[in-house]
């Protein structure tokens, strides 16, 4: 037996379905309070009401109300889509329509500007008009009845009839209809279950909450149909609040959980209990430590370093009374969004927020975060990842880590590569680099792949106040390669850093340890 022991000081430059007793409601039994009257999706007239006057009172509104008018006012000179558009770009156009229309959409809820409203009505008509939303990428068509379920909504009483009825086809025909095609045929986005779950459903309960009281049959069905499908990728937030697709897919499927509980709570008085399922109110936790005082994200998976705003963080904040969720946003939402201004709440944002722990272990997904201080621009601090390969948007990566010090980003995470590659989501995901085990901070043995089944699972942490340290078993990702594989990481007094493999092979073995830096 051969045993290998690598020690690397790096001086540092100094879970299933559950809901509460009172069970919730059935979607039949809640679409009998459905809500009658417009808007009735993530706000009421009472809200726009509150908005419009913090927008004059408050300093936070006001500069969010300011920065979404200026991005209005400059849409209405822009021309609205002129479709139908490839297969190829109407994901882009499904993002741009959406983000479009809850800016229109607010401007002519606060300001009563009929300008904002008819060139929204003109944008929603446009892509009502395509000859479908591409329901072959299912992403596509889910964000594009989003967007019409919010301007139909929020925009109803400054239609005419006859504009009603015209987008209201629209939303069936390229929506809903496509949505029960998708049931029926079991479409692969059916059978999703991380980030697509959400997104997709998300989409369908938004469209059919929109038309619900003029198209009841059709409605109900595809809420009910949604919703079962939804409670599948729930599970993914347990037990506290991780994600294994990484920080940026947390952000995407997060944001489309958030929007579907917020809005069948705004129209028919109940989230179905989803906001009390295990995980959901702690994930706004794993978005807070996923960040880096060097504002860098632990970016495993298919995820960038870079990490724009987070709006479902005031919802959270709103609906687990956490100002530290609170403020995180307002730290990190400079232009605001109309989400954000649904969702801010000044009383939160006046009140003191307690830090997290230092340390963050996340068991749903094997993750691990350490840092030496929370407010300290130069803190050290360390991502540290077991997970499991399988995963939606992984890579062969278990063990891999980021580490920052001294304001700068010194282990690096490669990210996503370019989802045209050829094979990318299918049998050559792994021949390339960025997703392959060489390509990771990791060990690779003879020069292999890690197995593309293997879970890490986080043996050991700990945390006090001087130190932390976590181990993960890498032992099934060398399965016929190595006997056994350990790495820990520990945090030394709050400075310094220390990884340690242990492998034992069976045969001598070429053993690659392996780290990106951008440093010299």
């Amino acid at each position: 037996m051969t045993r290998f022991v690598f020690a690397i000081a790096l001086a540092t430059f100094a879970a299933a379905m559950c809901v509460r007793a009172d069970e919730p409601p059935t979607v039949e039994d809640a679409l009998k309070n459905l809500r009658p009257e417009h808007p009735r999706l993530l706000a009421h007239k009472d809200d726009f009401d509150r908005i419009r006057v913090l927008a004059k009172k408050d300093r936070v509104a006001k500069q969010w109300m300011s920065k979404l008018r200026v991005r209005s006012e400059k849409l209405l000179s822009e021309p609205a889509p002129d479709g139908p558009v490839s297969a190829a770009d109407m994901l882009g156009v499904s993002r741009r329509t959406l983000n479009r229309i809850f800016d229109l959409s607010m401007a002519y809820r606060i300001d009563g500007d009929r300008r904002f409203a008819d060139r929204a009505i003109q944008e929603i008509q446009a892509v009502c008009a395509f000859p479908n939303w591409n329901p072959a990428h299912y992403l596509d068509t889910a964000e594009m009845m989003e967007a019409v379920a919010i301007g139909y909504d929020w925009l109803y009483d400054a239609m005419t009839p006859e504009q009603r009825a015209t987008i209201r086809a629209g939303l069936v025909k390229n929506g809903l209809d496509a949505a029960m095609d998708g049931f029926k045929k079991k479409a692969n986005w059916t059978r999703h279950r991380f980030n697509w779950n959400p997104v997709c459903n998300g989409g369908n309960v938004a469209a059919a909450l929109a038309i619900a009281d003029e198209e009841p049959e059709l409605a109900a069905d595809v809420l009910t149909r949604a919703i079962a499908l939804v409670k599948l990728a729930m599970p993914n937030f347990g037990p506290d609040g991780g994600w294994a697709e990484g920080p940026g897919y947390w952000s995407y499927g997060s944001m489309y959980n958030t929007l579907m509980m917020a809005e069948l709570d705004s129209a028919m008085g109940t989230d179905l209990g989803f906001s009390n399922l295990p995980g959901v109110s702690q994930t706004g936790d794993f978005g807070i430590a996923m960040r880096s005082p060097t504002e860098l994200a632990f970016n495993y998976a298919d995820a960038d370093e870079g990490w724009g705003p987070a709006p479902q963080m005031l919802w959270y904040a709103r609906r687990f009374r956490s100002p530290l969720y609170e403020r995180y946003e307002i730290d990190h939402a400079e232009d605001g969004s109309a989400r954000d201004l649904i969702w801010y709440d000044p009383k939160l944002a006046a009140e003191k927020p307690a830090d997290l722990p230092r340390d963050q272990y996340y068991k749903g997904v094997n993750v691990v975060l350490m840092r030496s201080a929370w407010h300290d621009p130069n803190a050290v601090v360390v991502g540290f990842k077991g997970g499991d390969n399988t995963a939606g948007h992984s890579h062969l990566d278990l063990g891999s880590f980021v580490l920052d010090a001294l304001g700068s980003r010194w282990a690096n995470d490669l990210g996503a590569d370019d989802y045209d590659l050829k094979g990318y989501f299918g049998r050559e995901r792994f021949t390339y680099y960025r997703t392959s085990t060489a390509g990771h901070n990791t060990i690779a043995i003879d020069g292999a792949n890690q197995d593309p089944k293997a879970v890490g699972k986080i043996t050991a942490f700990s945390s006090t106040p001087d130190e932390a340290l976590a181990v993960v078993d890498l032992t099934a990702a060398y399965r016929g390669s190595a006997e056994q594989a350990m790495r820990g990481i520990a945090l030394l007094q709050r400075k310094y850093v220390l990884v340690q493999d242990e492998i034992e092979t069976s045969k001598l073995s070429a053993i690659a340890w392996a780290m990106n830096t951008r440093a010299e």
